[in-house]
């Protein structure tokens, strides 16, 4: 997973065989990286899993 700033985040997901892309205008937060993590990891991966 690769976060950059305002934490836009691209996963690569080999095991469903898709690539996450999320982008996020969370500039200026501390956190931004862990929200998007948490949108990756919460939501992203259990949607592809079904």
């Amino acid at each position: 997973m690769k976060n950059v700033l305002g934490g836009d985040t691209v996963a690569a997901l080999p095991e469903t065989g898709a690539v996450a892309v999320n982008t996020t205008t969370n500039y200026l937060k501390q956190d931004a990286n862990l929200l998007s993590d948490s949108i990756v990891t919460d939501h992203d991966i259990p949607a592809l899993s079904q």
